[in-house]
């Protein structure tokens, strides 16, 4: 089977490439520039082409693209032309959760980061999972991998993905409304995703009971409710910042209360291994083989990732890009850091999500000293003008300023910085390349 893939540079595509390869699968792909992914991926034998041709259908069995391609795209064009079939994660995900037991992590927030726990679990218990992960995970050496047995996904709600699934266990991290372009009222995303937890499929449901959006979509829907109050299934208590990570004592009917210890900060990732912990012993894992399991995982890329020390600045970059994702990040540092000024670079990603919470976005800083936004990452939008600066002027941040594009906010953050700073990057898109930049410059 040849399988195409346009787009192959991207974070999502490229780790479905992987998948493909390992199945045995023929993969060629092509994108409009190269980079690391397209690099790695052709010194492991696929075929990428810089750039758009119909020439690149010739040959293939099916297309593979993106749902915000458009329709009248050029490959599209020649794979209807040529009658070779076009699909999209929809597709290869309900043909895979068919195929074998898939453990579907879904929700607004940290489906990255419990995904990724999840499968760290199973790797240390003796499995050879496949997964599917949004980032890169250092104790799995990779995003992505085909492997045996159970398939650990992560199962992103744009375009209505996950409802392709057909998962054996469900896990929902959170709801609050985002994708304002594929879901325009909160009624819509919430009933996508209560479409998803009365799958046939599912055998367990799992889900943070802490969550005032899963109480409000999901209060009568039969679950394994996990979070820090007392009307969990499986609470976590006695919950502490280490020098390390988080340490708390696990409540479970599963077992006696027993010490777990992450390698992560933040309550919110307290929540995350709650969740994963839950999935795993679902699955037939024993709890305290899988407690000690997660211990290895240290984190993911782009998640609280460090990106150096220099003297006594510290530089981290993390993918929050929706409010309630800013105040977590930032909360977790501030409980790590408390004594140091926090700077917040924050690159809004796409023009619609920010006009739909700009009041959100306002008030979303207030844990940091300093307050630098960036301009828009667009994505598949776009704008005639850069409405950043309508963040600042509403708020009420005592130091918060537009910066503008990477160059200009590099520049603000080298004038800002001072020793025993916490510099955080913050957003989805590119803006991680300022942090990386100020590290260079300060050595």
């Amino acid at each position: 089977m040849h399988t195409h893939i346009v787009g192959i540079g991207g974070s999502g595509m490229s780790s479905i490439a992987t998948l493909l390869l390992e199945r045995g699968d023929q993969v060629s792909g092509c994108d409009r520039a190269a980079n690391a992914a397209t690099t790695r991926l052709a010194d492991h034998g696929v075929s990428v082409e810089i750039g758009h041709s119909a020439s690149h259908v010739q040959g293939i069995d099916r297309l593979l693209v993106t749902s915000a391609l458009p329709l009248d795209h050029i490959e599209i064009v020649a794979a209807h032309q040529a009658a070779i079939p076009v699909l999209t994660r929809h597709d290869l995900w309900r043909e895979w959760s068919a195929e074998r037991p898939t453990l579907a992590v879904t929700g607004t927030h940290g489906k990255t980061t419990t995904t990724a726990m999840l499968a760290v679990i199973f790797k240390h218990c003796g499995y050879t999972p496949g997964f599917l992960i949004g980032a890169e995970v250092p104790a799995l050496g990779a995003s992505a991998a085909w492997g045996q047995g159970p398939l650990v996904l992560e199962a992103d709600e744009y375009a209505r993905t996950f409802l392709a699934l057909s998962p054996a266990i469900g896990i929902i991290t959170n709801l609050d409304w985002d994708h304002v372009d594929i879901y325009p009222s909160q009624a819509e995303y919430d009933a996508a995703f209560r479409e998803f937890a009365i799958k046939p499929s599912l055998q367990h449901l799992v889900l943070c009971g802490d969550d005032l959006g899963t109480q409000r979509v999901l209060a009568d829907v039969p679950a394994i409710r996990c979070g820090l109050t007392e009307h969990n299934d499986w609470r976590a208590t006695a919950v502490q910042a280490t020098p390390d990570g988080m340490l708390f004592e696990l409540i479970s009917p599963a077992a006696e209360p027993m010490t777990v210890q992450l390698a992560v900060s933040g309550e919110h990732n307290v929540r995350n291994a709650l969740l994963a912990l839950a999935a795993a012993h679902s699955y037939g894992i024993d709890l305290a083989v899988a407690v000690a399991a997660i211990a290895h995982y240290q984190g993911a890329a782009r998640r609280f990732e460090p990106k150096g020390q220099v003297g006594a600045v510290r530089v981290f970059d993390d993918y929050a890009h929706h409010p309630v994702e800013i105040r977590a990040t930032l909360a977790a540092a501030r409980k790590r850091f408390p004594a140091q000024r926090i700077v917040a670079y924050f690159q809004p990603h796409t023009f619609s999500r920010l006009e739909a919470f700009l009041a959100d976005f306002q008030t979303a800083f207030e844990q940091a000293d300093l307050v630098r936004i960036g301009a828009v990452y667009g994505a598949r939008e776009t704008s005639k003008g850069d409405p950043t600066a309508q963040i600042v002027a509403g708020m009420q941040h005592p130091n918060a300023l537009a910066v503008g594009d990477l160059d200009q906010a590099f520049e603000q953050l080298l004038r800002d910085v001072q020793a025993g700073d916490v510099v955080l990057t913050l957003g989805a898109g590119d803006g991680v390349v300022v942090g990386e930049r100020l590290v260079a410059a300060l050595r």
